[in-house]
């Protein structure tokens, strides 16, 4: 299992086949800084992951799959110091959204995830 801690504005990186972003918008849109752009999508996947979403933040987080469209579908909001775990598919695309805006998204990869957001 992976743990990815998102900190601070504007950080992208690339983790195992993951990439990584974090930082604020000001819509709910995959074009809106910081987030991955209407390009993305969930791709069609066989391989079974989980992702444990951390809210350490002081926000309540939003959690939303991008489905296979580019359609933000949304599944479970966490308030700060809760916890959530999804079972999801290696490639799908999954953005937290917080009072500021676009606060992380990932592609996951093949294997199981804890995302801590901050």
């Amino acid at each position: 299992m992976r743990k990815l801690v998102v900190v601070g504005a504007a950080l992208m990186m690339a983790l195992g086949g993951a990439l990584v972003s974090s930082g604020a918008a000001s819509a709910q849109s995959l074009n809106a800084p910081g987030c991955p752009g209407s390009g993305w999508r969930s791709p069609a996947s066989n391989q079974v992951v989980n992702a444990t979403f951390y809210n350490n933040s002081r926000f309540v987080q939003n959690i939303y799959w991008v489905d296979f469209n580019g359609n933000l579908k949304f599944y479970q909001s966490l308030r700060p110091g809760q916890n959530y775990r999804q079972s999801s598919y290696a490639g799908h695309v999954w953005i937290a959204w917080d009072g500021r805006g676009c606060n992380f998204w990932t592609q996951l990869p093949p294997l199981d995830q804890d995302i801590v957001l901050r």
